[in-house]
């Protein structure tokens, strides 16, 4: 666990990195958006979470003065997740299927395992749109029986794209 004083500083960092990354969107201000970046990577590193969230989301979906870096975000990612941070383990899961499904490598199985193991743990955490990535998962392998029960369990959970994802497989069978 991080130290009290720590866990307080990174608090405020990850605040002033929440405040700079919307007044960067809202002002078109590129300034704000590296600001914004500087303060989540400081409060990352001193074990937030949810900065280490922000730090890799700004490398997945990049704007001014962040440039893209896949490998960086799922370190990030991977940090938060053992961390024990449930969106972290549900980014992290949906990354690593993104990487299954455009890899034919034989690597692929162990990127689908972890993949598995991460987002199992972000649906026990309740979030029902990690049902639907592990449904993702079990189509792709052709275990459409799976998946749909995968599907079902998301859209029982309020997770829409479970629910899209579930008529349009039962449409097809």
């Amino acid at each position: 666990t991080v130290p009290t004083d720590l866990a307080a500083e990174a608090d405020a960092l990850c605040r002033l990195g929440d405040k700079l990354f919307v007044d960067s969107g809202r002002n078109n201000d590129s300034r704000h958006h590296a600001d914004a970046y500087k303060s989540y990577l400081q409060a990352a590193e001193l074990g937030s979470t949810e900065a280490m969230l922000m730090v890799a989301r700004m490398h997945l979906e990049p704007h001014a003065n962040v440039l893209p870096n896949a490998q960086l975000a799922k370190e990030w990612l991977t940090k938060a997740a053992e961390l024990g941070s449930p969106q972290g383990k549900l980014q992290l899961g949906t990354l690593l299927v993104e990487e299954v499904l455009q890899s034919e490598a034989p690597l692929a199985h162990g990127a689908a395992d972890e993949a598995q193991r991460h987002l199992s743990d972000a649906t026990a955490a309740g979030l029902a749109s990690a049902y639907t990535k592990l449904g993702v998962l079990h189509e792709a392998g052709g275990q459409d029986d799976q998946a749909k029960e995968l599907y079902r369990k998301a859209a029982d959970g309020g997770d829409t794209a479970g629910a899209n994802k579930l008529g349009k497989l039962l449409y097809q069978s």
